[in-house]
């Protein structure tokens, strides 16, 4: 199970294709649900969402460095991908848990920089 978490995570954003298994995942949702065992998956969901974004957003920056606008826009396309992918596989408990957590992960720290290219840009 967790195997076929950790490739339908990892991997859908990174190609942004909708994966194999993703008609699967509400059907073991409710199978871990049914057992009390959601908690559990729904950490790991977490987690590798955002260790995912972090690597995502760092990668992104060095390769927008100069294009503090186009790293914006990316961001933002991002959290809404995330959002729909969440909205079509978890319970609704866990669209806002998601969302932050993508948030955080894809802005982190990187607001003061994309303000100071965008603003010196301007004078």
């Amino acid at each position: 199970m967790w195997h076929i978490r950790f490739h339908f995570s990892s991997q859908q954003p990174l190609n942004r294709l909708q994966h194999d298994f993703r008609a699967e995942v509400p059907a073991l949702i409710a199978h871990l649900i049914t057992h009390r065992q959601y908690s559990a998956f729904e950490e790991y969901y977490v987690e590798i969402t955002r260790a995912f974004y972090v690597a995502e957003s760092k990668e992104q920056q060095t390769a927008l460095q100069a294009d503090p606008k186009d790293f914006f826009k990316h961001v933002r396309l991002r959290i809404e991908e995330e959002g729909l992918r969440s909205e079509s596989v978890l319970p609704i408990g866990s669209w806002s848990l998601v969302r932050e957590v993508t948030e955080k992960a894809l802005w982190g720290g990187r607001l003061e920089w994309i303000a100071t290219q965008s603003t010196s840009r301007c004078f």
